[in-house]
């Protein structure tokens, strides 16, 4: 049984979820997967929560993100925005691989 308490952090995930795909699309960022996301704990006035983590596009570039709240447009923005050189490693991560897949690479 989903006990209240899950339902509200997955309904947060969620919307925060979609404010970065809406900040992704602003962007021009179109098919592209997302990994590493990490909810950050402080809550927008609009219910989503900051997050963190890393994004994969369709051309196979890759950018680390960090969300904030803009008080001025009263929504979610991205405070930071990094192009990163993918690791190695990561193929070795499964979530990694799945987000990869999701942007359309195999």
């Amino acid at each position: 049984m989903i006990s209240d308490q899950q339902q509200v952090s997955a309904d947060r995930d969620e919307r925060s979820l979609a404010a970065v795909a809406e900040l992704l699309a602003e962007r021009g960022i179109g098919r592209h997967g997302i990994f590493s996301d990490v909810g950050e704990g402080e809550m927008f006035p609009d219910g989503t929560e900051s997050m963190s983590g890393h994004v994969i596009d369709a051309d196979g570039r890759v950018f680390f993100f960090w969300t904030d709240w803009d008080a001025e447009r009263g929504r979610p923005t991205f405070e930071t925005w990094e192009p990163v050189t993918p690791s190695d490693d990561w193929l070795d991560s499964e979530e990694y691989r799945a987000a990869r897949a999701t942007a359309g690479f195999e």
